[in-house]
């Protein structure tokens, strides 16, 4: 990682655990997560959903805009989702088995009180690969709340769990 960036936070997993949760942090005036990680399937869908302080209700909009191995680009809209979804549901079959995961998710100002949370990230993963279903993209996000982000939670929908390390940076101005 850049000497820019502070470690404020890794946890890792190795048994099957469905939620991760950050919530002491300060002093910076950005965030960044990243992730690797092994997420089984469950049944249809498997996002990993970001959620900033407990807020489930449908306070998340963005778009993910993706590249499969088959060569084929996409993209998805998510509208007063119940958390900014990293990957899964809007581009795989229901009977994909994930493989390894990786992701990073930029929180800028995130204790700013003046206007609405705003970031970006990029994801990539492989599901069903003789299926190509490989994936890789990157996403903008919106969380309709201008509250300071206090708390940050990462779970894969539907209750399903997770293996790996999940990382969160701080970035102080002027540093990066």
């Amino acid at each position: 990682m850049a000497s820019t960036y502070d470690l404020i936070s890794a946890q890792t997993f190795t048994n099957n655990s469905n939620t991760c949760t950050f919530s002491s942090f300060s002093g910076y005036t950005d965030l960044v997560i990243q992730a690797n990680l092994t997420v089984p399937s469950q049944g249809s869908g498997y996002d990993i959903l970001v959620r900033f302080n407990g807020d489930t209700s449908g306070n998340y909009d963005g778009l993910l805009a993706n590249n499969t191995l088959s060569s084929t680009f996409d993209n998805s809209t998510f509208n007063a989702a119940s958390g900014v979804p990293i990957i899964g549901a809007y581009n795989s079959p229901t009977n994909a088995t994930i493989m390894p995961v990786h992701f990073e998710l930029n929180i800028p100002e995130y204790s700013n009180s003046s206007y609405r949370k705003n970031g970006t990230g990029t994801y990539s993963y492989i599901a069903n690969e003789s299926d190509n279903r490989s994936n890789t993209g990157f996403l903008v996000w919106h969380w309709r709340n201008t509250s300071p982000i206090t708390s940050i939670s990462i779970s894969p929908s539907n209750s399903q769990n997770m293996r790996g390390t999940i990382n969160l940076y701080g970035i102080t101005a002027g540093n990066a």
